[in-house]
């Protein structure tokens, strides 16, 4: 069961890191220079001005309530149709109690405490406000990165991140938008074609051209989209790791995660299509590559009958 982590949730709020916990962490920050964009981004507010920790800290604790509130909410719908009822209204009890804690570690930064930003076993990050200690990890593990990544972009969207995070420029990629795409039609022998930027996929003389658009466009505005992600990835210096990238989906059904790099560097999007498929974003990174490259020459040829559209 999903809810059975009630302990865990309820120690977190503790007592502050030992100095061999501070001692670990500084450690990790110096010598894990591959460290994951999160993780160098806290690294980096270690030297940074007490106000823009606190304001780190702020979006992170309210990150954290507004998740934990949403889980006990689920949790109490889940009950009505669940054998272990008394067990769910009981976790959903503790889960809220625990984001009232929380509350006041906000309102304790409201009234000037200046936190600490902490690395604590190796990956988890930890609000330090010298009274009290709060470890930001989601109540369930396969969504702690989507969580970091709502919290990147919650910070980034006040902060200018490149600052704190860039290490190398790059290649200026041609610019792209997830949106508004317009792919070119052209009608050969074998089928229909739609072409953008390069990518061109062949229909068969049989296929519906109703359903073609829609296959097309829908394709060609997921790989603009993944495009976008990663090159927003790239200039904060998180080096992509082609080979093993890969997609899990996340629970709300629409959204998937794009994992990066083994460092747990992730981009969050709904990639239906090329989730959906398979092979079909493996085939497509050639292409995406090239446009993060710059190279405005290069082209790719897929068969829609090689997905069986």
């Amino acid at each position: 069961m999903r809810f059975c982590c009630c302990l865990t949730l309820l120690l977190l709020l503790c007592s502050p890191l030992s100095r061999a916990d501070e001692s670990r962490t500084d450690q990790l920050l110096q010598s894990a220079p591959d460290a994951s964009r999160y993780l160098r981004t806290v690294e980096a507010l270690a030297a940074a001005p007490a106000a823009t920790r606190t304001q780190f800290a702020a979006l992170a604790l309210t990150e954290l309530v507004e998740t934990l509130l949403a889980e006990a909410d689920l949790a109490r719908r889940e009950a009505a149709d669940s054998d272990g009822q008394a067990k769910l209204l009981d976790w959903a009890a503790a889960v809220e109690a625990y984001a009232e804690q929380l509350l006041t570690v906000l309102q304790s930064l409201e009234q000037g405490a200046e936190p600490a930003l902490r690395i604590h076993d190796g990956d988890t990050v930890a609000v330090d406000t010298g009274a009290q200690v709060v470890l930001l990890a989601h109540p369930r593990a396969a969504q702690q990165r989507a969580f970091e990544q709502r919290l990147l972009q919650a910070f980034c969207s006040r902060q200018l991140c490149r600052e704190l995070t860039l290490q190398y420029p790059g290649a200026e990629p041609i610019p792209l938008t997830a949106g508004g795409v317009r792919p070119a039609w052209s009608f050969t022998r074998d089928g229909p074609r739609c072409a953008y930027l390069g990518l061109q996929l062949q229909f068969g003389a049989e296929t519906d051209p109703g359903q073609a658009r829609l296959l097309c466009e829908q394709l060609v505005t997921e790989l603009a989209q993944v495009t976008r992600l990663i090159e927003e990835q790239q200039r904060h210096g998180v080096r992509v790791d082609w080979p093993g990238l890969s997609m899990t989906p996340l629970d709300d059904g629409e959204r998937h995660l794009l994992n990066l790099t083994s460092q747990g560097d992730v981009a969050v999007a709904a990639l239906p299509l090329l989730y959906s498929t398979p092979g079909l974003l493996e085939n497509c990174l050639p292409w995406v590559r090239a446009r993060l490259a710059g190279q405005e020459g290069f082209s790719l040829l897929l068969r829609a009958a090689g997905y069986n559209w």
